[in-house]
């Protein structure tokens, strides 16, 4: 999808500890591409910076979709309340 919809779409994987052999990620899927991660725990703070980084800021049209541990979850949201995102 993020092929197909460039600059419309914008997958990030994040990984709080990856495994660094067995293909991507320890998944055992290789590829001649190597999947960009960020590591680490997402915290509220890091997913606000990663939302300044990754994206062009216009919201207002944006939709966010997450799936992950409650604690990821709850992150997600923290930082999308900060930025006056409604949940929808």
């Amino acid at each position: 999808f993020q092929k197909q919809f460039e600059g419309r779409f914008k997958v990030i994987h994040i990984f709080d500890k990856p495994k660094k052999v067995g293909g991507f990620l320890g998944f055992g899927k290789i590829s001649d591409e190597q999947l960009p991660f960020v590591e680490g725990l997402l915290t509220k703070d890091k997913c606000l910076e990663l939302l300044r980084t990754e994206t062009d800021s216009n919201y207002v049209n944006a939709q966010f979709y997450m799936c992950g541990p409650g604690g990821f979850m709850d992150s997600v949201s923290a930082a999308l309340n900060v930025l006056q995102i409604p949940k929808e």
